[in-house]
């Protein structure tokens, strides 16, 4: 080796050192320019964000494809925001750039196409026909590329529904069949904690339909037909005032609420007996989060599977806050069957320290002597107290006490009629009179200047009118009849008996319509509801009808 030699060889490993620094210099250099415009993007800084991305040079910007994707991302941003057709152009340039860089990417491709459509709906221009078909042909080519992808799926298929002319019905054909399909790509996992929330691209799905076609036939069909999905369908019907539509969609909606409230409590009782007790928690809790505030039974299992898992706090929700509430209407309640949850809930009605819930936790497990002396001490502030006492000292064999107990209810002005259906049982000597009583008590209409009135949400008199009114019913079914006299819009009147729907009933404006509907109860003193969701200006009136209530028959 040559001293020149020597000397080369050094020179050029300490050259090819310094160039390699140069690159991992430049590769850092365009990487913090990458993140910082990346974190601006997140926080909707635009223009700051364009001004990072700037900095990169021109050539290693072509060459990256996270740069031209940013990039282009950016100057649609604000391209929107200023109404910028020339921005807009510059972003479709940057996806047709990451679309020649990553033909195999379906975003790419779709948002080529998009963009470019958008551009021309900016200027108000119509596509030039050669334009349109590449513009379908990208969004074709995106849902193939990724055909897992159900975002993909659903911006193609709007895209190609809102390109689609009156005379081209495959195009239609198309956007329909991709929005249907981006809706069937969802995973319902059944062990997740937490209720299946339906597709997050059903509403935009229905939006871009609604939008193309007018169908509301295609809409409803394009559901699936399930509780998640049908509560998103009914919330577009009401934000599009398609009232006649939600009448129809809400009846199927509340078959489904009442089948899955059902099973989920069942499943959490099945878990219950096998002492799975995380898992019935999980099923009771999705059971409560269907049907909420009124229902008792999913609230019971709740709490029993809690004392099985030894954790008062393992899930906060406000209607749990007052244990002693939730103990007194899960053992008060008729209307749910909770048998076989109450020897569950022992500890919480005994941690009470109130002779009532404790007195009623005994009625229900038939220990009548003790429940008759524990409601005994309980205090007067409880309106059901006289009825479970007098029930308590009946079964126990002490009739004579019973009848004394419940006596009282003859000299009420509004007695109860469940009380008065229980003593004319046992009562022989004034059957007559509380037949006379039952025949006054039961409501059979009621006036119009009767309700009570409020908002429907009490923050925003714009959702609506809720009417208000009180109930009196033989036990049994109750048929019901309300005649509106609508005025201003067309509306929904969704009625409830005691905060529990019993459905939803489309009124057209100026039209009068009759409700009608029943339900099964135990009787008893009860609060009717009727929440008018409506438009501007719309106004109602409900009155009686002839015979509005007939409830159970008093022989």
């Amino acid at each position: 080796m040559t001293v020149m030699q020597g000397f080369i060889v050094p020179a050029a490993v300490r050259i090819g050192a310094i160039f390699l620094m140069l690159v991992t210099l430049q590769d850092a250099y365009t990487g913090y320019y990458l993140h910082q415009g990346g974190v601006l993007y997140e926080a909707k800084q635009w223009e700051k964000a364009a001004g990072f991305l700037g900095r990169l040079s021109a050539e290693r910007a072509k060459a990256d494809p996270l740069f031209l994707d940013l990039w282009a991302q950016t100057q649609l941003q604000i391209a929107r925001d200023e109404k910028n057709p020339e921005r807009m152009y510059r972003a479709y340039e940057g996806f047709e750039k990451l679309k020649t860089k990553q033909p195999l990417l379906g975003r790419a491709r779709l948002n080529s196409g998009a963009v470019l459509a958008e551009y021309y709906g900016m200027k108000r221009q119509a596509i030039p026909p050669a334009k349109l078909e590449v513009i379908r042909q990208d969004l074709s080519a995106a849902e193939k590329l990724e055909p897992g992808s159900a975002w993909v799926a659903c911006q193609a298929g709007q895209e190609l529904l809102q390109s689609a002319g009156t005379n081209e019905p495959a195009v239609r054909t198309q956007g329909i069949a991709l929005i249907q399909k981006c809706i069937r790509i969802h995973f319902s996992n059944p062990e997740y904690p937490y209720l299946d929330p339906g597709s997050r691209y059903l509403n935009a799905a229905l939006s871009a339909l609604w939008r193309a076609t007018k169908d509301i036939e295609q809409i409803i069909k394009l559901t699936p037909p399930n509780r998640a999905s049908y509560k998103i369908l009914l919330g577009f019907l009401m934000s599009e005032g398609l009232w006649e539509s939600y009448e129809r969609v809400y009846g199927q909606y509340l078959l489904w609420v009442r089948e899955d409230y059902e099973t989920y409590c069942r499943l959490g009782e099945d878990y219950l007996m096998k002492d799975e007790y995380r898992k019935s928690f999980e099923s009771f809790r999705k059971a409560f989060w269907i049907q909420d505030w009124s229902y008792v039974r999913a609230k019971a299992g709740i709490l029993a599977a809690q004392q099985g898992l030894k954790v008062r706090d393992v899930w906060v929700h406000p209607a749990f806050a007052d244990t002693n509430k939730i103990i007194h209407d899960i053992l008060e309640t008729a209307d749910e069957d909770v048998a076989d949850l109450i020897p569950r809930l022992y500890r919480i009605a005994d941690q009470s320290k109130d002779p009532y819930p404790q007195g009623l936790f005994d009625y229900r497990m038939k220990r009548y002597e003790s429940a008759a002396r524990l409601l005994e001490k309980s205090g007067d502030n409880n309106p059901r107290k006289r009825y479970y006492l007098a029930s308590a000292y009946w079964e126990s064999g002490a009739k004579d006490k019973a009848i004394a107990a419940l006596s009282p209810v003859l000299e009420e002005k509004t007695p109860d009629l469940r009380d008065l259906e229980l003593l004319s049982s046992w009562d022989p000597v004034n059957r007559d009179r509380i037949h006379q009583l039952q025949l006054s008590q039961r409501t059979v209409a009621v006036q119009s200047s009767g309700w009570w009135q409020q908002p429907v949400s009490p923050s925003d008199e714009k959702t609506g009118q809720r009417w208000i009114h009180g109930l009196n019913l033989r036990g049994g079914r109750t048929e019901a009849r309300l005649l509106t006299h609508p005025q201003g819009e067309n509306a929904v009147l969704v009625v409830s008996i005691n905060n529990k729907p019993a459905g939803a009933f489309y009124l057209k404006a100026g039209r009068p319509r009759l409700i009608e509907f029943s339900w099964e109860s135990t009787g008893g003193k009860a609060w009717l509801s009727a929440d008018l969701m409506k438009g501007k200006g719309l106004k109602s009136h409900i009155q009686a009808a002839s015979e509005l209530f007939k409830s159970g028959k008093i022989s």
